[in-house]
């Protein structure tokens, strides 16, 4: 095979792939009003849980800071082990959770109604109905706040590894889990040692 048909071969993919990644923009924006109207009303005995009443919410005083999001985890309802799956819903003026990273778990959230502002590492953008925003291990502190005038409704979804170590860079704290068990520290005190 010449070079010609390897590099027509190559144009021909790149094509394609950009047609397939039109095609799943739009079925993505068609099932849009799909989920946003069956997800909300998904009834599987939900397990509600308060953010704010977590011990971890209590130790970094997210009180102070204006973290106020109600989390149904529909993944706990439904017997899922390995992956959480939860509904949030974070009322205007209030952020869905302290800014934070993980350096195990990767996370994702769809936003399902509302508006408000994703804060990634030092930048900040406007999020709507239908975004997507994915959270690699990449060490960007992230947080949404809620600065419309209506609850901003998430789908929020990360992993449930046996261990995890979570670092909130605004408090200054490092909170390492495994298997159940949770320790809170200072991470001046980490890198000092």
């Amino acid at each position: 095979m010449g070079l010609e048909a390897v590099g027509a071969r190559g144009e021909q993919a790149a094509e394609l792939r950009q047609a397939v990644g039109k095609a799943a923009l739009a079925q993505a924006e068609a099932r849009r009003e799909f989920i946003h109207h069956v997800l909300p009303r998904a009834d599987c005995g939900r397990v509600a849980v308060d953010r704010d009443q977590t011990p971890a919410a209590a130790q970094l005083g997210n009180e102070e800071r204006g973290v106020a999001a109600r989390a149904e985890s529909l993944g706990d309802a439904a017997g899922l082990k390995n992956l959480g799956v939860h509904l949030i819903t974070v009322a205007p003026g209030s952020r869905s959770t302290e800014y934070h990273f993980h350096h195990y778990e990767e996370e994702c959230v769809y936003v399902l109604s509302g508006h408000g502002t994703a804060v990634l590492g030092d930048q900040s953008h406007a999020i709507g109905p239908g975004d997507f925003l994915g959270h690699p291990i990449d060490h960007v502190p992230h947080e949404m706040i809620n600065d419309g005038t209506e609850p901003l409704v998430c789908l929020v979804i990360g992993q449930r590894l046996t261990q995890d170590i979570t670092d909130y860079p605004r408090k200054g704290k490092r909170l390492y889990r495994h298997s159940g068990a949770r320790s809170l520290v200072e991470l001046a005190a980490i890198k000092a040692g």
